[in-house]
């Protein structure tokens, strides 16, 4: 395979197959040496791409923009209550209210949404449909979560939440920005899915030590990210989303 193939398939993921051959061919018509071309398509791979290196680590601590509130509204005034009713001798696993069920459920949803918020923002910039759609429906996720305490929220936030889905789909232009953002939350969502199976495996059946599944955990973490940066690129391009 010569190094005109191989710079093809190399560059064919980041900018598309035709831009590849045309970047290779401008390459090879200046004759560089062997060197001086794979530093060129080394360059131009960044350049591509720096925005990613960049969007994925902020997107790995995104999650806590919808976590952490929930956390703080929802769960610690939970556990503060269990502290002050439940007796010291009938401690053990408290069942969650199915208040706290739909809430955490909506915020995890909201989790997967702001991680699309920060790769859009990033990637993007802030004109982008992705990046203001995106920003919108987490908030609104977000505060539907740490609100589901209040009276008739565990009925009216889910359907406040679908309903404002609905309007989104009801505007035309909004929709396929909305396929963008759902298949790529998706594809995070089953990356950490498998991450937390991956750690229960580990801790129920293979007894691994602490630090091993440590880092596999974080490795999966990464690569949930990564494989939502791929689905979110591919589904904009395919679906010409600006």
């Amino acid at each position: 395979m010569d190094k005109l193939t191989v710079a093809e398939h190399l560059l064919t993921p980041i900018t598309g197959h035709a831009r590849a051959t045309e970047i290779v061919g401008d390459l090879l018509e200046a004759n560089p040496s062997a060197t001086a071309f794979w530093f060129s398509i080394t360059r131009i791979a960044l350049a591509y791409t720096w925005r990613w290196l960049v969007a994925i680590p902020v997107a790995m601590f995104s999650v806590l923009l919808a976590l952490k509130p929930y956390a703080i509204f929802v769960v610690e005034p939970w556990v503060r209550q269990i502290d002050r009713d439940v007796k010291p001798m009938h401690y053990g696993v408290q069942p969650a209210p199915l208040a706290m069920q739909i809430g955490g459920a909506i915020a995890i949803i909201g989790m997967c949404l702001w991680t699309v918020a920060a790769l859009t923002l990033i990637r993007y910039g802030v004109r982008s449909a992705l990046t203001r759609l995106s920003c919108l429906l987490s908030v609104v996720f977000t505060v539907g979560a740490c609100a589901i305490e209040q009276p008739h929220a565990v009925i009216a936030a889910p359907v406040l939440l679908m309903a404002s889905t609905g309007v989104v789909l009801m505007y035309a232009p909004s929709r396929r920005p909305l396929a963008c953002i759902v298949a790529a939350g998706a594809s995070f969502f089953f990356g950490f899915l498998v991450l937390g199976v991956m750690m229960d495996f580990g801790l129920t059946h293979l007894r691994s030590s602490g630090k091993l599944l440590v880092f596999t955990g974080f490795g999966a973490y990464v690569a949930s990210f990564a494989m939502e940066s791929v689905v979110l690129s591919r589904i904009r391009r395919w679906l010409h989303v600006e």
